[in-house]
């Protein structure tokens, strides 16, 4: 028996450095990272919207809504804020000149991200978005639950039960969340 067995060879080819691919502007990376704020955002306004209506029992109130999804929006320009100071602030380029390009373009992103954040947060037509499509979301969201719990709400689903879902689920997007708390059959719900 051998102690020490021959290695085979491998051909792993060439080594070719991967072309330089070219960063994209700091516009774009704002563009795409108000995107995802406002996903964000809309997360965060839809579970407000959810404890403003069953836990405090306050009714659909656009305005305090468009209050939460601005202040939301500051709070990610203030953040982005903070990390371009932070990025100059601890960058160590002291060795390298090609840091103090790296560290320029990460502050010049943090701040493009603020700046488009600050812009949402005056944006009425995107904040009016946000809110229609948490206000959907939470909606959605309650009616799945109440669904996924038919007992609770003395549901037997049956043959016509799926079909006839959307129309129940759009008639219950009419009804105020708060004053649907109210109603007796939820109390146990909400508990």
């Amino acid at each position: 028996m051998a102690l020490f067995r021959r290695k085979r060879r491998v051909d792993l080819g060439t080594y070719r450095a991967p072309e330089t691919v070219t960063p994209p502007p700091a516009e774009q990376v704002a563009e795409e990272g108000a995107l995802i704020a406002a996903s964000a955002v809309r997360m965060a306004v839809k579970n407000h919207l959810i404890v403003r209506a069953l836990q405090q029992k306050n009714p659909f109130d656009r305005e305090a809504l468009a209050e939460a999804a601005a202040s939301e929006f500051v709070a990610l320009a203030i953040q982005n804020e903070d990390s371009a100071r932070r990025v100059w602030k601890d960058g160590s380029w002291d060795d390298d000149p090609d840091d103090v390009t790296e560290y320029q373009r990460r502050r010049e992103l943090f701040l493009a991200l603020a700046a488009a954040m600050r812009a949402a947060a005056e944006d009425r037509d995107l904040i009016d978005r946000v809110i229609n499509e948490a206000r959907d979301a939470a909606l959605a969201e309650i009616g799945d639950a109440l669904v996924v719990q038919p007992a609770i709400v003395d549901l037997v689903p049956d043959a016509d039960y799926e079909r006839e879902r959307k129309g129940r689920i759009r008639a219950f997007k009419e009804i105020d969340l708060a004053t649907l708390g109210e109603l007796s059959i939820y109390r146990d719900l909400l508990q």
